[in-house]
C-alpha cells in the first residue's frame, strides 16, 4: 500500500482555480539556478494543485497543472489532464511513447536534473504492473511538450518500499549535473537490482549509463548452493582456466555484466566466474549449460 509524505516544498503559496479545473494552490518555483536546485528541487506538488515554473529558461514562468488518476472504476488509471498555460497534453505525451500503470495519485514533481542548462522537467511516477516502480520525465520547450523517458523507481517522500530482499529500490536522486540516480532490474541469472545511474543521450533521452560491471542496490550478494556440478572461470574469459563446484558446495554472487559473466566468490573467498547462455538464463556446466534454477539453489525469481 503506498505511503505518502505530506510534504511539499513551496516557495509561495496562494489559492487559486487549478489549471486542471478545481479548487487548489497555485506555487511558484524560482528559475534554475544551482544553488536553487540544490535547495529546492525536486519539488513535490499535489495532484490536482497548479505550480507555477518556468520550464524552458526564458524567464517567464509557465503555468503547470497536473491530475495523476482516472478516479472510474471501470477504466484504466491514467493521467487525465497535464495542462500547461491552459492547453491541454494529456493525449501529446501519450502519443509521444510514455505509458502509465497505476500512478502515483497524490503527487507529481518539478526537478532539475540539469542545473546548468536552464531547465526544469515535470515528473509523474508510477507503480507500475507488480511494483516496478517508475517515474517519467516530460519538458516544455515553449511551444512543444517532450517526453524525455522514464527511469526506475519513485521520487523520495512519495513512498519507501523495502523489498522483500530487504533493500531499498524506490528513490530516484538527482546530482544536478544531467545524472539521476537509481536503479535498473537486471536481465540475467534471477530477479535482481543493480545501482545505476540515467543520463540524457544526444537523441534527449534518458538511458542508462554502461557499466562494466553491475553491482546489486546496497551492497547484497546472494548466497548459493549448486544443486549439479558447476563450471567456474578463473576470469570473465571462456579461455581461462577452469575448475568445478561441486554439488552441494556454496557459492556467493557479488555482480554481473548482464550479459554472459557473473562474479561470485568460493567458499575460501576466491573470485571466479560463471558463464551464461540462453540470453543469461542458463549456467555452464560440466554436462552442458542448464537452468540457472536447477544450476543453484538460493537465486530470486519473481515478477
Amino acid at each position: 500500500m503506498k505511503k505518502t509524505a505530506a510534504v511539499i516544498l513551496a516557495l509561495t503559496m496562494i489559492p487559486a482555480l487549478c489549471a486542471c479545473g478545481s479548487k487548489a494552490q497555485t506555487q511558484t518555483t524560482p528559475a534554475p539556478t544551482q544553488s536553487a536546485q540544490t535547495q529546492t528541487y525536486p519539488q513535490l506538488v499535489k495532484s490536482g494543485d497548479t505550480v507555477k515554473a518556468d520550464l524552458d529558461g526564458d524567464g517567464t514562468a509557465e503555468e503547470i497543472c497536473l491530475n495523476t488518476t482516472d478516479k472510474s472504476p471501470d477504466t484504466q488509471p491514467a493521467i487525465t489532464s497535464f495542462k500547461i498555460n491552459g492547453t491541454e497534453l494529456s493525449d501529446k505525451i501519450y502519443a509521444a511513447g510514455y505509458s502509465s500503470n497505476t500512478p502515483e495519485d497524490s503527487y507529481y514533481a518539478i526537478t532539475d536534473i540539469d542545473a546548468a542548462d536552464g531547465k526544469l522537467e515535470i515528473a509523474v511516477m508510477d507503480y507500475g504492473p507488480s511494483d516496478d516502480l517508475y517515474t517519467g520525465f516530460f519538458r516544455w520547450d515553449g511551444k512543444a511538450i517532450q517526453y524525455l523517458g522514464a527511469v526506475s523507481g519513485i521520487l523520495p517522500g512519495v513512498m519507501q518500499s523495502n523489498n522483500a530482499d530487504g533493500y531499498d529500490v524506490s528513490g530516484v536522486t538527482f546530482d544536478g549535473k544531467g545524472v539521476v540516480h537509481s536503479y535498473v532490474r537486471l536481465d540475467v541469472l534471477q530477479t535482481w537490482f543493480a545501482s545505476a545511474d540515467w543520463k540524457l543521450g544526444s537523441d534527449g533521452k534518458l538511458a542508462v549509463v554502461p557499466q562494466e560491471l553491475y553491482y546489486p542496490v546496497g551492497g547484497k550478494t546472494y548466497p548459493v548452493t549448486a544443486l549439479n556440478d558447476v563450471t567456474l572461470y578463473a576470469k570473465n574469459d571462456l579461455k581461462s582456466e577452469t575448475t568445478t563446484l561441486k554439488t552441494g558446495e556454496k557459492l556467493t554472487i557479488t555482480a554481473t555484466d548482464n550479459a554472459q559473466w557473473v562474479l561470485a566468490e568460493n567458499a575460501a573467498g576466491a573470485e571466479c566466474w560463471l558463464h551464461l547462455s540462453e540470453g543469461g538464463q542458463s549456467v555452464d556446466t560440466p554436462a552442458g549449460a542448464v537452468y540457472a534454477s536447477q544450476a543453484f539453489d538460493g537465486l530470486v525469481f519473481a515478477d
